[in-house]
């Protein structure tokens, strides 16, 4: 069987209703002031991490684009205006409380210029940043980005026991491959067995040397051998060349 309690005491039944509701109110005022406090948190500090100078050069403006508090700050956003910045690959971004914003890049990094405008990275991407003067530069076809890089840095471990660096690479339509290096010299590969024929060359050139220590011009589409340019002779015939560092 059911019992119900009823009460007239109007002062207690008040008083009760009066303390619900205070608690309910000073509940809800500190929920407030804690979501208010946590919107209204500020950004102390932005945290950028990245390796090169150029890409640090351009954080501030990054940075300046930001706009909310510590809370409210979208982080997908953040991620967005560091990856406007052409030498950005990637970004992450972080919250670290209380008031700190950490940014990690991902850089593309530079390997040559493909154009007074644009340069060409190491994974193969063309992007709009102006060249440093410093890099190599390329001429190529449109598309040929991903097998130049490639090929550079094959080219790049060949040439590095005579401690030679490339200047230059010039890809025609008929890809036929021109290299330019660092002491002037100039190696004609031609279409085909690139990596062969330069290997061929580097093992060989001492051999040319005793000819002449000022080859200017290489031309490496022969079987057996190449023919040079001494200085700024007329190239000699290449079965005479060829001879001498026959392999």
């Amino acid at each position: 069987m059911w019992h119900s309690v009823v009460t007239d005491n109007v002062p207690l039944m008040n008083r009760l209703a009066i303390g619900i509701f205070l608690l309910t109110l000073v509940f809800a005022l500190g929920y407030g002031a804690v979501v208010a406090y946590q919107r209204l948190l500020p950004v102390r500090q932005v945290e950028v991490l990245a390796s090169q100078a150029q890409t640090m050069a351009g954080v501030r403006g990054a940075v300046a684009q930001l706009h909310g508090s510590f809370l409210s700050l979208d982080m997908r956003a953040v991620k967005h205006e560091f990856e406007l910045m052409p030498w950005v690959n990637r970004a992450q971004a972080q919250r670290i409380w209380p008031g700190r914003i950490r940014v990690v890049l991902e850089e593309r990094i530079p390997l040559a210029a493909w154009s007074e405008r644009d340069t060409l990275s190491v994974q193969g991407e063309v992007y709009p940043a102006k060249p440093a003067p410093d890099l190599p530069k390329v001429e190529a076809p449109d598309g040929m980005e991903g097998a130049v890089a490639h090929r550079y840095a094959e080219f790049a471990a060949i040439l590095a026991p005579k401690a030679w660096t490339i200047s230059h690479i010039r890809v025609d339509r008929r890809s036929a491959w021109q290299l330019g290096l660092n002491n002037g010299m100039v190696i004609d590969l031609g279409q085909e067995q690139l990596t062969e024929r330069l290997q061929r060359f580097v093992r060989f050139y001492s051999a040319a040397e005793r000819v002449s220590s000022s080859i200017k011009y290489v031309d490496m589409r022969y079987p057996n051998g190449f023919s040079a340019r001494i200085g700024g002779s007329s190239a000699k015939p290449s079965s005479q060349l060829s001879a001498k560092v026959k392999t």
